[in-house]
């Protein structure tokens, strides 16, 4: 992120270190050079001013700035093993979009596509110590990254109420939020200032990011973590292409947890929810499937494989690797 008003920061007696500049899914390379750049100048605090990639960005620079270096040793299937041995420095969030929940999560989510991975760096001790959100922050954001955010934070609502891991306490949180949501995003998409949809929304998908947290996700992440570590494509717009598509597959062959929130959202069935979900994108101007982002029907074996992980591990129902690989193929 940036610091706005240095000329504050020093009133307080605080000296700001800024790096900014940073765009789009971390990789290891930027990761890296954050963490470096903050031991270099002996911080003493990590301060994220941005989207859901600057504040993964930043949980795990502040961790890596006072232990060994090298964020992608301490990821889930592709490291060596490290775990962090120092606590992190002490870590604020200010979300500028409303979508990835990161400013309540745990781990960072790194991307390398020249090794086609999207994996997590995780440690309790990377929580915040503070997040502010604000929604004044959001106004400005433009409207297609307002709509995949959002989308993003929607689909981490609605699969936290079917994932195996689902709880009572975030899916309290989650039934409350996802209709709050998807009517925000209507607002949204035909007054991009509205200050009170901001508000819901920003409330939603830190939400949908405590929801996550405890209570895991399913296809719709799982099928995003092999996509976006493989191709260059915005992680709210993957999920939300993928969701009504991943709704239809689910609901077919076990409807009883989408049942519940086609009431929240005023349907009469689950078989309704994935049209639904379809006309949203549509409103939004997302687009119906991957056909339009030139990735070969022949990788989609390539892509089931590299989905597997947590995320999946949370679907409701558990498919074939052969039904996966039908499935993605179909969008593609």
């Amino acid at each position: 992120g940036a610091c706005c008003d240095t000329g504050h920061w020093v009133r307080s007696g605080l000296e700001p270190v800024e790096h900014g500049g940073l765009s789009g899914e971390p990789g290891p390379g930027t990761v890296d050079a954050l963490a470096l750049h903050a031991a270099e100048e002996s911080v003493d605090c990590v301060i994220a001013v941005g989207g859901g990639g600057v504040i993964d960005a930043a949980k795990a620079a502040a961790a890596l700035a006072v232990n060994e270096k090298g964020v992608e040793n301490y990821l889930e299937g592709v490291g060596r093993g490290f775990v962090v041995e120092r606590d992190p420095l002490p870590f604020l969030a200010l979300p500028t979009t409303a979508g990835a929940g990161a400013e309540a999560t745990k781990n960072a989510v790194i991307t390398s596509h020249g090794k086609r991975y999207k994996k997590s760096f995780r440690d309790d001790r990377l929580l915040a110590r503070a997040v502010i959100v604000d929604p004044e922050l959001m106004l400005s954001l433009p409207p297609d990254v307002t709509a995949a955010s959002g989308m993003d934070a929607v689909c981490q609502l609605l699969e936290a109420l079917v994932s195996k891991k689902r709880a009572p306490f975030p899916s309290a949180l989650a039934e409350y939020h996802l209709p709050l949501a998807v009517a925000a995003l209507r607002r949204l998409r035909e007054s991009p200032r509205d200050l009170e949809a901001r508000s819901v929304m920003a409330a939603s998908a830190l939400a949908s990011g405590l929801a996550l947290a405890n209570a895991g996700l399913g296809a719709v992440h799982g099928f995003a973590s092999g996509l976006g570590g493989a191709y260059d494509i915005p992680h709210g717009l993957i999920c939300a292409i993928l969701l009504p598509h991943v709704v239809r597959l689910n609901a077919a062959r076990k409807p009883e947890p989408f049942r519940r929130i086609a009431g929240l959202l005023g349907l009469g069935s689950p078989s309704d929810l994935a049209d639904y979900f379809a006309a949203l994108n549509d409103y939004l101007s997302i687009p119906g499937d991957f056909s339009s982002f030139g990735i070969p029907r022949e990788s989609a074996g390539g892509i089931v494989q590299l989905s597997q992980g947590s995320s999946m591990s949370g679907n409701p129902v558990d498919f074939s690797g052969d039904e996966l690989e039908e499935f993605i193929r179909g969008l593609l």
